[in-house]
């Protein structure tokens, strides 16, 4: 695909991006247990599995599940209300499920944080930063033209025709075109990157 700058890829991804179906089932679940069962096993409401889970073993996904739920239980949260007044933000919730899936076989760090993702956008609790794992490093990288040793960026870091995006969208933009973020750098501005 040849685009000629950012300003063409940040268009072509408004025009083509999708809801995340496996978001909006995880929003569907009515209680604790099926919410963190859906976030873990990657599963849609068609029974898909999300694109970065496709690898790993079912049993495995929902061994993560089953000791988030056990942890949280330890932490004495039963419903899905109390998830919010305990993890105020991500970084909370996402470290809380990081302790529990880095104890598990198979489980890195790109399931750890959608497992995270699925679950904090069910309850409303919205990214502020930009985390970099996979192909959202690739493209931060591409973009700022250097290697990046960190583990987030903030929007504010990113070009000024990106500030529109919410971090979602930021992470998904950069994944998504990680290929083509080189050369429309390069046709953009110089300014204050990543």
């Amino acid at each position: 695909m040849a685009m000629d700058s950012l300003k063409d890829l940040i268009m072509k991804f408004k025009e083509t991006r999708d809801v995340d179906s496996w978001v909006e089932y995880c929003k569907k679940q009515k209680n604790l247990s099926s919410l963190i069962t859906i976030a873990a096993i990657a599963e849609n409401e068609e029974k898909k599995r999300h694109p970065h889970q496709y690898r790993r073993n079912k049993e495995t996904l929902k061994k993560l599940g089953e000791e988030i739920l056990k942890a949280l239980k330890k932490k004495k949260i039963t419903h899905i209300d109390h998830l919010k007044i305990q993890f105020t933000n991500f970084d909370k919730l996402l470290t809380f499920i990081e302790k529990v899936g880095n104890q598990i076989y198979d489980i890195g760090k790109l399931t750890i944080y959608d497992t995270a993702h699925r679950i904090a956008e069910s309850i409303n609790i919205p990214l502020e930063k930009i985390y970099l794992h996979s192909g959202t490093k690739v493209g931060a990288e591409e973009l700022s033209q250097k290697e990046l040793k960190v583990d987030f960026i903030l929007p504010k870091d990113l070009p000024e025709e990106l500030q529109n995006l919410s971090c979602v969208e930021l992470e998904n933009f950069l994944c998504i075109y990680k290929n083509e973020l080189k050369k429309a750098s390069a046709s953009t501005p110089k300014k204050k990157r990543c």
